[in-house]
């Protein structure tokens, strides 16, 4: 009877310590995973910590890897990586003295190259701050949009761009009326004509100032188009110089299982031991198609009319 008793005491401790034990280790995995939340979730003034001055939007792109750039007048500002897989790719992406468009090909080609984007996928695209007034917003993420799209047909990948607006943001106000005049005075005559547009219901089109046409943000306003050999073959490996036959289009000049004595067609060079291409310098400049070598293309703000709907009329003429 007592050996029976020591038994259930013994069982009654065995459960016990396993129920500790449990419990024990569910919340060592529960502070495990805070802990990797934790790291990887930046709070907004994270992000925006050592922000560049004169910035008109702040846009986190979301792949994962996670990016945030800084645009003014259509130009990238600053950049930041926001996890380590953005970290890991950084280098790869040119973003100093280049415009939005050249910026995000760069982030999508180093994704999808280093296998973080496949076709079919979403990027989402975040304004996380903004210096503008409110209704400039949705201009902005439509060119967003429109720019992504244009990528997309660029690098033959199929991606859908999914815009957003942090609800978080301050929006600053539009510039008050001087001598205290209210906005229907300033904007409109004694008649209800719109002095803003004469009475025509269009304005010059800020994007492009009225003329129709606006920077080519392919070349950048040069008419050049530079960019790294398109040619990655067995024999050049995309420096444009023949690795197997050196420069010679033969080996060695002996007979091998390579050439057999002939001069080697590596795919690139064929023979020649200088990528055509390139000519042996690793990098191709040709004319912008785009805008055809003048450096400017029709306005997507407007479709090159120069014109948009006046802002202060909504495009009737009057009051």
């Amino acid at each position: 009877m007592k050996s029976f008793k020591k038994y259930i005491i013994l069982f009654i401790c065995l459960v016990f310590a396993i129920s500790f034990a449990a419990c024990d280790l569910g919340k060592k995995s529960d502070e495990s995973e805070t802990k990797e939340t934790k790291a990887e979730a930046l709070t907004k003034e994270e992000k925006l910590k050592d922000a560049p001055t004169g910035y008109e939007y702040a846009l986190q792109i979301d792949i994962n890897p996670s990016f945030l750039i800084y645009v003014a007048n259509n130009e990238v500002v600053g950049f930041k990586a926001l996890n380590d897989d953005a970290k890991s790719i950084e280098k790869q992406i040119a973003w100093e003295g280049r415009g939005l468009k050249d910026t995000l090909v760069d982030i999508i080609s180093a994704a999808k190259n280093n296998g973080f984007l496949k076709a079919g996928e979403d990027i989402k695209y975040t304004v996380i701050d903004s210096n503008l007034p409110k209704e400039n917003i949705n201009e902005f993420l439509s060119s967003v949009h429109e720019r992504s799209d244009e990528i997309s047909k660029d690098l033959n990948i199929a991606i859908t761009a999914v815009t957003e607006i942090d609800k978080s943001i301050e929006f600053v106000d539009n510039p008050q009326p001087e001598n205290n005049q209210s906005t229907e005075e300033v904007r409109f005559a004694e008649d209800g004509t719109c002095l803003i547009c004469g009475g025509t219901g269009s304005v010059a089109c800020e994007r492009c100032g009225g003329t129709g046409q606006e920077v080519c943000d392919m070349c950048g306003g040069d008419g050049w188009v530079t960019e790294q050999c398109p040619v990655i073959c067995e024999g050049c490996n995309g420096t444009g110089q023949c690795v197997h036959c050196n420069m010679t289009g033969r080996i060695n000049d002996n007979i091998c299982h390579w050439c057999h004595g002939n001069p080697y067609d590596c795919g690139g060079c064929h023979g020649s031991g200088i990528c055509p291409n390139c000519q042996g310098t690793g990098w191709k400049t040709y004319y912008c198609g785009r805008c055809d070598n003048d450096g400017l293309k029709n306005c997507t703000g407007c479709n090159a009319t120069g014109l948009a709907v006046c802002y202060a009329c909504g495009g009737v003429g009057h009051r």
